[in-house]
């Protein structure tokens, strides 16, 4: 009877335990970053919300009614090598653990999540958004609650689709967050068939202006994919702010989650080499996706409650405390509500198999049934709707935010489940005129017409100069037998009016060059032919110049020799040894190194169009080696105007008019250098696609220095030989010396023919008188300037037939030396 009634109380017992309330424990593994970390104000919390989420899971009786959870929590200290040794220690001692909550942070979760499988056990995550962990096979038994960065490339493809955008290119930072969704992405671009047109990875921010420009300038990059961290935004976009990759032109799409809200105010502008106003400006209208961390409706979700009263119910037991509740708080609550619905799942495969949940103790029979109850999870958590894909990622909704420095708007919301993109606004209101962005740019390649007023003036100055060069050419053949031309040397002076003339030819080849731009029915040819035009010309011009001032310096300041007679076959000769000089320049230069017509283009943006990009183009003469010829050019045209300034210099005393062109010489080459000081730099400085400018510059150079030599140089001949009356010259070799006026009159009256032939015999020994007279001046200046190298301040006048010598500072002897002269030492000019 005994053994009858202790059978019946167990057995009463056993009811009351199993209908009134003692339910069987399940053991769930938390590891969390209590200390030590950044997280920890926010995660000493967490068992709170858990607790909190328990207690509504209890109240509903068709989830896991028999059961309670325990809790068992580990401090990671937000290190992940010591996360995996808590995580080892919890699964090693007694009871088993269900399951694993957290933890946390992605460093720490790329290692738990790859050890879990190895004890048949789930792991639950909630805020790590790396998305690596979709790589089922190291992460085999993890299921994420929140969503993880990869989440994002289903909703870009689908953007990307809806706007008819196939090139895009990617950027991202050198971190594992940022960088496997990226690699995620670029596998989804296979798989739709879109092109990745170039992907670029930022390790610091150094290399940021080379990646822009290349995606701008070589590739031509429209539409950019990004994931990088708020430090690096602010380099980032000042660099699209200088290279214009803003605005309608380029459309930004970066990960939401590594870009804070705010980060524009907060960001270390300083070094960046913009102000808060350009970044401001460079960032209005990009995008960012963004996770639903808040569910918006404001039905009941699986606990009965709304978001918004469960959201405050939480804030009310956070704000007991001293710990901050997070912005993924609505993750952390539906995490508990997603294991309960899992494991409840997981029951009748249990049931299946003759095991209790209970008795969990990391067989693969158990993980096994575990897994398919998980991936049966489907409620309206907090968050928004929640389920599992096959790779255990959250597949729930994301955002589209279009962000205006502290305004962040929501433009589309992306139902991964139903694969359905809707728009909160009007699409084509996104950017500025209503103009969606293409993703790529259309050329329009554009011929430049040259200005026909540029054209028209340099011409006719161009013939007008010319016109001035035949005047002086047909004024010196006309005058040539005229005393004053024949002594300056006509023929010489025909040389360098051809020299003018081939400088105005010059002039008339660049406008023609420059006047059919891209007509180019010449070729090659005129490149070269300009140079030697240029060249010939500027030699012929002031070689003659420089030659006939030659010749009144040996004649008058070179004491080496008693006489020399220069001929003009000997002038000649000069300028034809510099004009080889030039050839054996420009005849290699031509034959190895000739300039070619290479094409400039350059680039305007429509701005009534950003689709459209217009490149005006040019053609320009261009050899990669031609630096050296010009320079050896400029090389020897500037020993040559030095050569003509000491020139200048040496004979600037001597003012026989009609021989020497020395102060005239001297103008000329103050001209042409100052000229060229300004003009030749602006003319290799300017950018070729100032065409007009360039054009403009450099035939106003050549034609003020050709129109402004030849002036100087025979304007005073014309005067001087249209002048009426008497003709004289002076030859003077410095103030002390003697001066001797020497003239004839032009209009003698007319005589009989005996008194004719008187005449020209008179005119003969008068001419033989006034060169004896010239020779006896030209021999006292050689005297007197060997009297000065040898006496150094010693002096000498003449007195009748007889010399005294002195001193500057006074007289020192006044003994009277006799000079006498034999009559075969008479020379001739």
């Amino acid at each position: 009877m005994f053994w009858y009634f202790a059978i019946l109380l167990f057995s009463n017992l056993h009811f009351f335990s199993c209908v009134h309330g003692e339910k069987k424990p399940l053991y769930i593994g938390v590891l969390l970053e209590l200390s030590e970390s950044w997280y920890q104000k926010y995660t000493h919390f967490f068992p709170t919300m858990f607790e909190y989420a328990f207690e509504r899971i209890y109240d509903r009786s068709d989830i896991l009614a028999d059961y309670e959870f325990k809790l068992v929590i580990r401090d990671t200290k937000g290190e992940a090598g010591l996360a995996a040794k808590r995580l080892t220690e919890m699964l090693e001692e007694d009871p088993p653990k269900v399951a694993v909550i957290g933890p946390t942070l992605s460093d720490s979760l790329t290692v738990t999540g790859q050890i879990v499988p190895f004890y048949n056990v789930i792991e639950l995550s909630y805020i790590a958004i790396t998305a690596t962990t979709v790589d089922r096979d190291l992460f085999s038994t993890l299921f994420k609650v929140n969503q993880v960065t990869d989440a994002f490339n289903p909703q870009r493809i689908k953007m990307m689709k809806y706007f008819g955008w196939t090139r895009v290119g990617t950027i991202t930072y050198q971190e594992e967050i940022s960088f496997s969704q990226i690699e995620n992405f670029h596998g989804l671009l296979r798989e739709n068939n879109m092109t990745l047109v170039t992907s670029a990875v930022i390790s610091d921010t150094s290399n940021v202006k080379d990646i822009l420009k290349r995606f701008k300038e070589q590739f031509g990059v429209r539409i950019i994919v990004a994931a990088f961290r708020t430090d690096i935004a602010p380099r980032l976009f000042c660099e699209a702010y200088h290279q214009g990759m803003y605005g309608n032109s380029h459309v930004w799409i970066l990960s939401g989650p590594t870009v804070y809200r705010g980060w524009i105010d907060k960001a270390n502008i300083e070094g960046t080499g913009c102000s808060k106003e350009e970044i401001i400006k460079a960032t209005q209208g990009y995008f960012t996706n963004e996770y639903l961390r808040l569910r918006t409706s404001a039905e009941s979700t699986v606990s009965g409650q709304s978001p918004e009263e469960v959201m405050n119910a939480m804030g009310r037991l956070v704000s007991n405390t001293k710990y901050a509740m997070s912005s993924s708080a609505a993750w952390v609550y539906d995490t508990p509500w997603a294991l309960a619905i899992g494991l409840n799942n997981s029951i009748k495969y249990l049931e299946r198999s003759g095991l209790q949940l209970h008795n969990y103790n990391y067989s693969s029979q158990y993980l096994e049934a575990v897994v398919k109850g998980m991936r049966e999870v489907n409620f309206q958590g907090v968050s928004g709707p929640v389920a599992f894909d096959e790779t255990g990622s959250r597949v729930g909704i994301t955002f589209i935010q279009q962000n205006f420095y502290e305004v962040g708007i929501k433009v589309a919301s992306y139902d991964e489940i139903s694969d359905n993109l809707t728009w909160l606004v009007d699409s084509s209101s996104l950017w500025a005129g209503n103009e969606v962005p293409q993703d790529r740019f259309t050329y329009k390649e554009v011929i430049v017409s040259p200005s026909r007023i540029a054209f028209g003036l340099i011409i006719s100055l161009d013939c007008g100069g010319c016109i001035l060069s035949f005047t002086f050419l047909f004024f010196n053949i006309y005058y040539r037998n005229n005393r004053i031309i024949k002594m300056s040397s006509p023929m010489v002076n025909n040389v360098i009016i051809a020299g003018c003339l081939l400088m105005y030819l010059e002039t008339f080849v660049i406008a023609i060059d420059y006047n059919r731009n891209l007509d180019d029915f010449t070729g090659n040819s005129l490149c070269m032919v300009r140079i030697w035009l240029l060249s010939l010309a500027f030699t012929t011009l002031f070689g003659s110049l420089f030659s006939k001032t030659y010749r009144v310096y040996v004649v008058f300041r070179d004491y080496k020799f008693k006489k020399k007679a220069i001929k003009d076959y000997h002038l000649f000769g000069m300028v034809g040894i510099m004009l080889v000089i030039d050839v054996s320049i420009l005849i290699p230069w031509t034959v190895f190194y000739p300039l070619e017509k290479a094409k400039v283009s350059r680039r305007l943006m429509d701005e009534s169009n950003s689709n459209m990009i217009y490149y005006e183009s040019y053609l320009h003469c261009y050899n990669e080696q031609s630096a050296y010829w010009i320079s050896a050019i400029y090389v020897y045209k500037g020993l040559l105007l030095a050569f003509g300034t000491f020139l200048a210099w040496e004979t600037r005393h001597i003012t026989v008019p009609m021989l020497n062109d020395s102060k005239f010489i001297g103008a000329c080459i103050y001209n042409v250098v100052i000229a060229c000081i300004f003009g030749v730099p602006l003319a290799h400085v300017l950018p070729k696609e100032q065409m007009t400018l360039t054009f403009v510059l450099e035939s106003s150079l050549l034609l003020f220095c050709t129109t402004i030599t030849q002036c100087i140089i025979f304007i005073p001949k014309v005067s001087d030989a249209i002048r009426k009356g008497s003709t004289a010259y002076i030859l003077r070799h410095d103030k002390s010396m003697p001066v001797l006026v020497l003239g004839i009159n032009p209009e003698l009256p007319e005589s009989n023919p005996g008194e004719a032939s008187q005449l020209e015999e008179l005119k003969e020994e008068n001419n033989k008188l006034r060169m004896e007279a010239a020779n006896e001046a030209i021999a006292i200046a050689r005297l007197r300037k060997s009297l000065l190298h040898v006496t150094g301040n010693v002096h000498f006048y003449k007195s009748g037939r007889e010399y005294v010598v002195c001193k500057s500072a006074g007289l020192m002897s006044t003994k009277k030396i006799s000079l006498t002269r034999k009559n075969n030492e008479n020379s001739s000019v």
